[in-house]
């Protein structure tokens, strides 16, 4: 029965990992979205978890910072100054990450 687990989950990965290289560092964003999608989904479906309101949004925020990365197309002049929000969101990002995902995996 895990053997067929697993060789589902690897049929599941198929697409995110066909559009995947490696020289492009947004391609790890998309893998680390992808997974985090899929553990909210495995979190919300665990009824026994009594954590999963407050897990979920805060999975839920790093995909949207994910989303705004990648929407992002460089510096903007925002009133006097140029705001580099790829960077801006990324720092959130990484910051949302080490304060957080230690605990979406409990």
């Amino acid at each position: 029965m895990r053997l067929l687990s697993k060789v589902k989950r690897i049929i599941e990965y198929i697409p995110i990992l066909w559009e995947d290289e490696d020289w492009e560092w947004i391609f790890i964003l998309d893998l680390l979205q992808y997974k985090l999608k899929r553990t909210r989904e495995c979190l919300v479906e665990d009824s026994l978890n009594k954590d999963i309101g407050e897990r979920e949004k805060q999975i839920l925020y790093a995909e949207s910072l994910i989303d705004k990365i990648r929407e992002d197309e460089g510096p903007k002049k925002i009133g006097d100054a140029w705001v580099d929000l790829e960077q801006k969101y990324l720092n959130k990002l990484c910051d949302h990450l080490a304060k957080n995902i230690r605990n979406w995996w409990d």
